[in-house]
Protein backbone atom coordinates (compact mmCIF):
# COMPACT_ATOMS: atom_id res chain seq x y z
CA UNK A 1 0.00 0.00 0.00
CA UNK A 2 2.14 2.75 -1.14
CA UNK A 3 0.29 6.08 -2.38
CA UNK A 4 3.37 8.23 -2.07
CA UNK A 5 3.33 9.95 1.78
CA UNK A 6 6.35 9.62 3.76
CA UNK A 7 4.41 7.06 6.30
CA UNK A 8 4.42 4.65 3.53
CA UNK A 9 7.84 4.38 3.12
CA UNK A 10 8.59 3.79 7.03
CA UNK A 11 9.84 0.37 8.01
CA UNK A 12 7.97 -1.82 10.64
CA UNK A 13 9.38 -0.13 14.25
CA UNK A 14 9.95 3.02 13.06
CA UNK A 15 8.84 6.53 13.11
CA UNK A 16 8.74 9.66 11.49
CA UNK A 17 7.75 13.56 11.04
CA UNK A 18 4.89 14.20 8.98
CA UNK A 19 3.12 16.77 7.36
CA UNK A 20 -0.29 18.37 8.42
CA UNK A 21 -1.91 17.41 4.88
CA UNK A 22 -0.93 13.55 5.54
CA UNK A 23 -2.20 14.10 9.15
CA UNK A 24 -5.37 14.74 7.72
CA UNK A 25 -5.20 12.81 4.69
CA UNK A 26 -5.22 9.18 6.43
CA UNK A 27 -7.89 10.53 9.07
CA UNK A 28 -10.08 11.10 6.05
CA UNK A 29 -8.64 7.90 3.98
CA UNK A 30 -10.58 5.39 5.92
CA UNK A 31 -12.56 5.03 9.29
CA UNK A 32 -9.59 4.90 11.65
CA UNK A 33 -9.53 1.89 14.49
CA UNK A 34 -9.54 4.31 16.92
CA UNK A 35 -9.28 7.83 17.76
CA UNK A 36 -7.73 9.44 21.19
CA UNK A 37 -7.75 12.90 21.01
CA UNK A 38 -5.15 14.11 18.44
CA UNK A 39 -4.08 10.85 18.17
CA UNK A 40 -5.36 7.92 15.75
CA UNK A 41 -4.98 4.17 14.65
CA UNK A 42 -4.34 3.23 10.97
CA UNK A 43 -4.95 -0.27 10.31
CA UNK A 44 -3.70 -0.79 6.77
CA UNK A 45 -5.55 -4.57 7.24
CA UNK A 46 -8.47 -2.20 6.50
CA UNK A 47 -7.07 -0.59 2.98
CA UNK A 48 -6.46 -4.00 2.12
CA UNK A 49 -2.62 -4.25 2.70
CA UNK A 50 -0.92 -7.66 2.37
CA UNK A 51 0.62 -7.45 6.16
CA UNK A 52 -1.76 -5.72 7.40
CA UNK A 53 0.20 -3.45 10.15
CA UNK A 54 -1.32 -0.10 12.34
CA UNK A 55 0.27 3.35 12.33
CA UNK A 56 -0.10 5.92 15.40
CA UNK A 57 -0.62 9.30 13.64
CA UNK A 58 0.13 12.14 16.02
CA UNK A 59 -0.84 15.31 15.24
CA UNK A 60 1.14 17.85 16.82
CA UNK A 61 -1.48 20.68 18.55
CA UNK A 62 1.03 23.21 19.98
CA UNK A 63 1.68 24.93 16.51
CA UNK A 64 4.83 23.95 15.77
CA UNK A 65 4.02 21.28 12.95
CA UNK A 66 5.74 18.49 14.91
CA UNK A 67 3.14 15.53 13.28
CA UNK A 68 4.74 11.90 13.82
CA UNK A 69 3.36 9.09 12.21
CA UNK A 70 5.03 5.27 13.84
CA UNK A 71 4.93 2.51 12.03
CA UNK A 72 3.93 -0.15 14.45
CA UNK A 73 5.57 -3.93 14.08
CA UNK A 74 3.22 -7.16 14.29
CA UNK A 75 3.62 -7.60 17.84
CA UNK A 76 2.77 -3.59 18.85
CA UNK A 77 0.22 -4.06 15.80
CA UNK A 78 -1.36 -6.92 17.60
CA UNK A 79 -1.33 -5.46 20.98
CA UNK A 80 -2.99 -2.00 18.88
CA UNK A 81 -6.25 -4.60 17.99
CA UNK A 82 -6.30 -6.33 21.49
CA UNK A 83 -6.18 -2.68 23.18
CA UNK A 84 -8.67 -1.55 21.38
CA UNK A 85 -11.05 -4.22 22.37
CA UNK A 86 -10.29 -3.44 26.09
CA UNK A 87 -11.37 -0.06 25.23
CA UNK A 88 -14.06 -0.69 23.32
CA UNK A 89 -15.35 -2.66 26.15
CA UNK A 90 -14.79 -0.34 28.91
CA UNK A 91 -16.15 2.35 26.74
CA UNK A 92 -19.46 0.11 26.51
CA UNK A 93 -19.41 -0.66 30.62
CA UNK A 94 -19.27 3.12 31.05
CA UNK A 95 -22.31 3.44 28.55
CA UNK A 96 -24.25 1.04 30.39
CA UNK A 97 -23.61 2.26 34.39
CA UNK A 98 -24.31 5.91 33.20
CA UNK A 99 -27.58 5.10 30.97
CA UNK A 100 -28.92 2.81 33.99
CA UNK A 101 -28.37 5.45 36.03
CA UNK A 102 -30.31 8.09 34.29
CA UNK A 103 -32.87 6.06 34.27
CA UNK A 104 -33.43 6.41 38.00
CA UNK A 105 -35.25 9.07 39.85
CA UNK A 106 -32.59 9.61 41.68
CA UNK A 107 -29.08 8.43 42.35
CA UNK A 108 -26.94 7.47 45.43
CA UNK A 109 -23.67 8.39 46.21
CA UNK A 110 -22.55 4.84 45.39
CA UNK A 111 -24.34 5.18 41.96
CA UNK A 112 -22.36 8.55 41.05
CA UNK A 113 -19.38 6.97 42.31
CA UNK A 114 -19.80 3.70 39.70
CA UNK A 115 -20.59 6.39 37.33
CA UNK A 116 -17.23 7.43 37.67
CA UNK A 117 -15.06 4.82 38.19
CA UNK A 118 -16.72 3.12 34.90
CA UNK A 119 -15.72 6.70 33.16
CA UNK A 120 -11.98 6.49 34.33
CA UNK A 121 -11.53 2.72 33.51
CA UNK A 122 -12.22 3.58 30.20
CA UNK A 123 -10.06 6.85 29.94
CA UNK A 124 -7.09 4.60 32.10
CA UNK A 125 -7.68 1.85 29.28
CA UNK A 126 -7.34 4.46 26.44
CA UNK A 127 -3.93 6.18 27.70
CA UNK A 128 -2.82 3.08 28.52
CA UNK A 129 -2.71 1.80 25.07
CA UNK A 130 -1.67 5.02 23.46
CA UNK A 131 1.17 5.36 26.31
CA UNK A 132 2.22 0.93 25.49
CA UNK A 133 2.20 1.81 21.71
CA UNK A 134 4.36 5.01 21.99
CA UNK A 135 6.85 3.63 24.40
CA UNK A 136 10.37 3.39 23.05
Amino acid sequence: MNIGWGSDALLPGTHGAISEAEWFHFLELAEPLHQWGSAFLFDEARMGAPVGLVRVYLRDDSGKGRHTCVRLDVQRSAAAREGVLRIEAAARHAADVITAGQQQARQSVADLQAEEAASQAFTEAAEALYRELLRS
